[in-house]
């Protein structure tokens, strides 16, 4: 049986509601033997410079917003079910390690010790050669944005800003960042908020990730659409936030939910 692991930021909003959901449909199908939390990144920032950069570039009611949807969330995993990365781990008997980054030797070298075939991640380091090889068919990533287009940070933003298609990809990873094969695409509508988007995404994780997975494992890759042009873009600025008509938040964001499928 397939061998997984998953590497994931320490983050409560996004990422750990997502895996919650994410882990008993990898489970049924494949051998998910551990949990690696690592710290949260933005680029080169970290800790307390995330959340100061999302005040500064998109302004005090979008931040404000912001922080409403992650306390709704917290409270929502505080009613349902396990609240943390510990509780998650175990309730699937998985083991759970922590690293300052996924690019320690020790993080390479317990993949190889664990035979893992895959590795899925939702980290914000940019991944070297030595973990990049360490499993046996490779690290899958998922990116929210149509590659090659958008490669980067924040590419809801910048699909939006350059008239570029609004979607996600799970791709392969590679030393260049968000280059590697893409295994599956879904294109979402323009007409919505960034938190929208991401809620839709994250929606759709589960779904996506698994199917990833045996695409990777079946070397079963998609080619991605020709009509779509390759770009990178960095963090934006908050002149970028004012020049671009990019809706960030609504307050009615905070009411909505994505419908179960």
């Amino acid at each position: 049986m397939i061998r997984l692991a998953i590497f994931t930021a320490d983050d409560y909003t996004w990422a750990f509601p997502a895996w919650k959901r994410t882990v008993s449909q990898l489970c049924k199908r494949f051998e998910v033997v551990g949990l690696y939390v690592f710290p949260d990144q933005l680029g080169k920032l970290k800790g307390a410079g995330i959340t100061f950069w999302y005040w500064r570039v998109f302004g005090f009611w979008n931040f404000f917003i912001f922080g409403l949807y992650a306390i709704k969330t917290r409270f929502k995993q505080f009613c349902f079910g396990a609240i943390t990365w510990r509780q998650l781990a175990d309730k699937h008997g998985l083991t759970l390690h922590t690293a300052s980054t996924p690019n320690d030797p020790a993080v390479a070298q317990w993949i190889k010790d664990n035979k893992i075939d895959v590795v899925i991640i939702t980290v914000g380091q940019v991944l070297k050669k030595e973990i990049i090889n360490a499993p046996r068919l490779g690290i899958i990533n998922k990116h929210a944005a149509m590659l090659p287009s958008c490669r980067g940070l924040f590419p809801f933003f910048w699909a939006h800003a350059h008239n570029q298609p609004i979607g996600v990809t799970f791709h392969q990873v590679e030393e260049k960042i968000d280059s590697g094969k893409v295994l599956v695409q879904k294109e979402y509508a323009r007409n919505q908020s960034m938190l929208r988007f991401y809620m839709q995404v994250f929606h759709d994780f589960p779904a996506l990730a698994t199917l990833a997975v045996e695409r990777l494992v079946s070397d079963n890759y998609q080619k991605p659409r020709p009509d779509i042009s390759a770009s990178y873009y960095g963090l934006p600025t908050r002149a970028d936030v004012k020049k671009n008509n990019c809706s960030i938040v609504k307050w009615s964001d905070l009411f909505y939910e994505v419908r179960r499928d």
